[in-house]
């Protein structure tokens, strides 16, 4: 099993961060790191780890935002628990998207639901999976 860690620019005018880890009986080994812009490059990275097994990928990113504004409601209700220990998420919307992304974790979620990752069902480490971290404020 393979961990990817991916700390996803909002725009691909800025570099993003990915890290793959692979399980040793429950010891995690980093065995690379990159920084890259395109998001071609970000799938081509990926995908390149496929022949190691199975990829558990966590995006530091909002990958669903169907609300064009106010919050998501999955974040009004982290907020509602957490913002009185001054951690809550960052509120988003497609109106600031439009702003200040040219919508890539969108193209990359999808990107990488076409060619079989899992998202949006149950969690299942016998699968490609992909899920959304918090992004705290």
């Amino acid at each position: 099993m393979l961990f990817c860690g991916i700390d996803l620019s909002f725009s691909s005018k800025n570099s993003s961060a990915l890290v793959f880890i692979k399980d040793h009986a429950g010891i995690g080994e980093v065995i690379s790191l990159f920084t890259l812009r395109s998001l071609e490059d970000i799938i081509e990275a990926i995908l390149s780890f496929l022949p190691l097994g199975k990829i558990f990928i966590a995006i530091d990113a909002p990958l669903v935002i169907l609300n064009e504004k106010g919050e998501r409601q999955i974040d009004a209700m982290v907020n509602k628990i957490f913002r009185k220990y001054h951690a809550g998420v960052y509120p988003i919307n497609r109106n600031i998207i439009r702003k200040i992304s040219d919508f890539q974790v969108e193209k990359l979620l999808w990107s990488l639901v076409k060619v079989g990752f899992n998202f949006l069902k149950k969690v299942d480490f016998s699968e490609n999976t992909i899920f959304e971290t918090v992004v705290s404020a």
